[in-house]
């Protein structure tokens, strides 16, 4: 109850007391004492406070220098690099052709050459001794030719080493043996000149076999001279012979016919990853994957193991590298399948935009085949293709190709104005998103996303956001990038769209196919935007309504106290204003806002038309604005204190005459005027308190 009326009913029993004991000694009979009285209503104790205003709001908070500062934050699912980190297939084939094969340094041909085809003198009976004159002789051809192993070959390369054995009693210089293909005459290549072989000693020269062609007739000359006896008798023979035997070594054919020895299949060559997308490695870690190696053989060849050994990959660091054997088989095509599971490659790493290969060395030694002729040539081919599919890593390092991985956020609700109504009108001027990305990566990140907002169900123009993250090459980095501000960004446009929600979306690009660096399965990325929205801001007219507020009048004769609460509302006695002699509405008001504005006070019998069409309007009253310094910080409140006088016929809206109650609705609209041109900082100081009191006086007695 109201202490003022409170005082007046303990005042008005004392005076009724006191007039009842004066009867006993009155000469006259007394009259009835009448007096005023007032009647005090509280009508609006309301502060409109900034500080309040944050108080139980988690996106309202203190900002720099106290301003009022609206926070959104948003966290982005984490992303498990794991879950990302593969390689595409490899699919990659390497041919061997005859030149990996090691053949081994064997005779193919001898060659004999009878000491009468090279000078009459020979051409004497067995036992025969004499003097024998120097002579000559020029493309002679051997008596006797012998290849039984070989029938022909076409050499890529190679040396033919010619034994020179001179069973004559003779010296024999300037030697040059040519080999010719009889069946042409062509001379196929010729040795260096040998100066002297004496006389039943022995000698060697080198033939140089590259490009040559060993043919099916073909047949060595000699050419050269003998000095003779020099005037001594020596035996005399033309069937004593001058042999040749030829031995080919560390040759490569392209084609052959002959019987085959066994030989050795030992090369280490590569196996092209192709463009492989852009990756690199440097070592990879695998966590599955598979390999398939086949061999198609196109060859004559056998062999009961042919080992594929891939030193590059490895079961461990120090572990031994993975070998896997394939049987050779003739014309055939042999397969093998390896789990990659466990296994590492370790490569060099090759300079940005060339290809990367893996090392591989070939291995067997074939069966011999010398019991028939075989014929190989340039179809004669051994074709290893690998294939290494579904490689998921457990860790990687080296240049890893972009790879997009998909972020999204659920949306959320964005409340910017609580109490004080929706942003319609109003212009911020500042707004600062701060994005942090955490990131375990030892490799480059490129954050591209934005930010959503809709209201209305209908979605503004969005906030793009593209931010490069540096390898956390020092371990786990948290990466601030650049603060977007209204001076660097359209970040203030994007929310002066007034969004009732926003969300955040987008992708991360992990690796730059340039930049080295290293990813592990566990590692993670996360990022958070922050978006901080300081009330520095302009605004158009607006208006905020205070609570609603009930008083009940009770019809006359209803029993109680002239005023009193009951229910969160007053109640105000029938009697006490049938003799309502004025009413005045006291006003104090302070504005610490740095804007001007006005007060108005509503009454009406209906709550549903208290403000379209109310039965008694009070007011305006204006708010002079808070002096500001030269920031547009308020800098003292405007106070305004006043009373407003009811005439006559509004004080009727106050008295109840008939016999049921009365109820009477009231409450208030704050004007605030628009900011114009200016931008206003509202600080967590500010604030705007309405008081009124409404003061009802009443007659009593009489």
């Amino acid at each position: 109850m109201n202490g003022s009326i409170k005082a007046w009913m303990a005042g008005w029993a004392a005076l009724l007391a006191l007039g009842t004991g004066m009867t006993g000694c009155s000469l006259e009979a007394p009259k009835a004492p009448s007096w005023d009285t007032t009647l005090n209503i509280p009508v609006a104790d309301h502060t409109y406070s900034l500080d309040e205003l944050i108080d139980g709001e988690e996106n309202l908070k203190a900002g720099l220098d106290s301003i009022l500062t609206f926070h959104f934050e948003e966290v982005l699912d984490t992303i498990a690099v794991g879950d990302h980190l593969t390689l595409p297939d490899i699919h990659e084939s390497l041919s061997f052709g005859l030149d990996a094969f090691r053949i081994p340094n064997v005779p193919v041909m001898a060659d004999r050459f009878l000491w009468a085809s090279l000078t009459p003198q020979a051409a004497v009976p067995a036992g025969t001794t004499g003097v024998v004159s120097p002579f000559f002789f020029n493309y002679i051809p051997s008596s006797v030719h012998n290849s039984q192993d070989l029938l022909y070959a076409l050499l890529v390369s190679g040396m033919a080493r010619l034994h020179l054995y001179n069973r004559l009693t003779v010296d024999l210089e300037n030697l040059i043996l040519s080999l010719q293909d009889s069946a042409t005459g062509r001379i196929v290549v010729s040795s260096p000149l040998v100066p002297r072989i004496a006389a039943l000693d022995s000698g060697a020269v080198n033939v140089d076999m590259r490009g040559c062609a060993i043919p099916r007739q073909g047949r060595w000359l000699l050419s050269g001279n003998s000095p003779g006896s020099k005037g001594a008798v020596v035996p005399i023979d033309g069937e004593f012979p001058f042999d040749v035997v030829v031995e080919l070594f560390d040759f490569v054919i392209a084609a052959a016919e002959a019987r085959i020895p066994a030989m050795t299949i030992e090369r280490t060559d590569t196996v092209q990853l192709g463009e492989n997308g852009g990756n690199a490695i440097a070592e990879a870690a695998f966590a599955s994957g598979r390999m398939m190696v086949s061999l198609d053989n196109h060859s004559p060849f056998a062999s009961p193991e042919i080992t594929f050994t891939f030193p590059q990959i490895r079961k461990s660091a120090a572990g031994a590298p993975l070998e896997i054997p394939l049987r050779l088989q003739p014309d055939g095509l042999t397969r093998a399948e390896i789990d990659l599971a466990g296994l590492t490659a370790r490569l060099p790493l090759p300079p940005p935009g060339t290809h990367q290969a893996i090392e591989v060395a070939v291995r067997a030694v074939t069966d011999d085949m010398r019991s028939s002729f075989k014929e190989v040539g340039e179809a004669t081919r051994l074709t290893m293709r690998v294939d290494m599919e579904n490689l998921r890593l457990d860790h990687f390092n080296g240049r890893l190709a972009t790879r997009e991985v998909r972020i999204d956020s659920s949306l959320r609700d964005l409340d910017i104005s609580g109490e004080w109504g929706d942003l319609d009108g109003v212009t911020l001027r500042e707004a600062r998103l701060l994005v942090e990305i955490f990131s375990t990566l030892n490799l480059p990140v490129r954050l591209k996303g934005a930010l959503y907002g809709f209201s209305g169900g209908r979605a503004g123009t969005p906030f793009a956001v593209d931010i490069s993250v540096p390898a956390a090459s020092g371990g786990p980095l948290l990466y601030r990038a650049p603060l977007y501000t209204v001076n660097n960004s359209g970040i203030v446009e994007f929310i002066n769209q007034h969004p009732e929600q926003i969300a955040v979306a987008g992708s991360a690009w992990i690796g730059d196919s340039g930049a080295a660096g290293g990813v592990r399965r566990q590692d993670r990325i996360s990022a958070r935007f922050s978006l901080e929205l300081p009330f520095i801001l302009s605004w158009e007219e607006r208006w905020l309504d205070g609570d609603l507020h009930l008083l009940e009048i009770s019809p006359p004769g209803a029993e109680g106290d002239a005023v009193e609460e009951r229910d969160d509302h007053l109640v105000l006695a029938g009697d006490a204003t049938e003799h309502l002699r004025s009413a005045e509405l006291e006003l104090a008001l302070e504005n610490r806002l740095p804007a001007a504005g006005e007060v108005t006070f509503y009454f009406a019998t209906d709550s549903s038309r208290l403000f379209t069409s109310p039965d008694l309007v009070v007011g305006p009253v204006t708010l002079e604005a808070a002096a500001v310094d030269a920031s547009g910080r308020a800098a003292a409140p405007a106070l305004e204190k006043s009373t407003l006088t009811l005439s006559a016929e509004e004080l009727r809206l106050f008295q109840n005459g008939g016999g049921v109650v009365k109820n009477l609705y009231f409450s208030h609209r704050v004007r605030i005027a628009g900011s114009g041109s200016r931008s206003l900082r509202l600080h967590l100081a500010d604030y705007l308190r309405v008081q009124a009191l409404l003061r009802l006086v009443v007659r009593i007695g009489g």
